[in-house]
């Protein structure tokens, strides 16, 4: 262990805690309290489960590796690096150079560990209308006015009639996954 981990386990050590990455037990600290932040995807607001966690550069974090935190489970979906100077607080490790990481972290089904619930799938034949989504147990919200659906809009229940409808857009949602993009039919694709 080198003076800058001895540095920066005494400057945390009250405030950290353990996860475990890669089957590594590793000691991180939370940045922000647990808290979802706000995501619009056009007019579709959805809770993500997003933290931010801060570790010391020792293991190669990869995107999408999976980190398991108050025995939750969560994808990596962004890691920002800072390297530092270390406080002289003591002559040892004096000019000591620190690399924190900081790891945002998406909550996520620990058997399946997608982001992102699938698209959905427009298919129209002879004026009817069916939406598919590959991912089990998602809620399909739908519009058939152009407008972009969101969690108000009607569910998709089973093929309906297009009717009129020029345009056909569907959205999907899924606990502890970030909503799916949108997919569009359009009678002039």
């Amino acid at each position: 262990m080198g003076m800058a981990d001895i540095y920066w386990r005494l400057s945390l050590s009250d405030a950290f805690e353990t996860a475990e990455w890669n089957g590594k037990r590793i000691k991180v600290r939370v940045l922000s309290p647990m808290q979802t932040r706000r995501s619009n995807v056009g007019n579709l607001l959805a809770d993500d489960g997003y933290i931010a966690l801060q570790t010391r550069y020792v293991y190669d974090y990869g995107i999408n590796d999976v980190v398991k935190f108050r025995n939750k489970c969560y994808v990596i979906t962004d890691i920002k690096r800072d390297t530092y100077e270390a406080l002289p607080q003591s002559a040892a490790i004096m000019g000591a150079r620190l690399q924190d990481i900081t790891l945002d972290l998406f909550e996520v089904n620990q058997k399946t560990r997608n982001l992102r619930v699938d698209t959905p799938v427009i298919t129209v034949a002879n004026g009817k209308a069916t939406i598919t989504c590959d991912t089990l147990d998602a809620i399909i919200y739908y519009t058939t006015d152009g407008t972009i659906p969101n969690s108000l809009s009607p569910v998709y229940k089973g093929e309906f009639e297009l009717g009129t409808a020029d345009t056909v857009m569907a959205i999907a949602l899924h606990k502890n996954r970030q909503p799916s993009t949108l997919a569009v039919w359009s009678k002039t694709r």
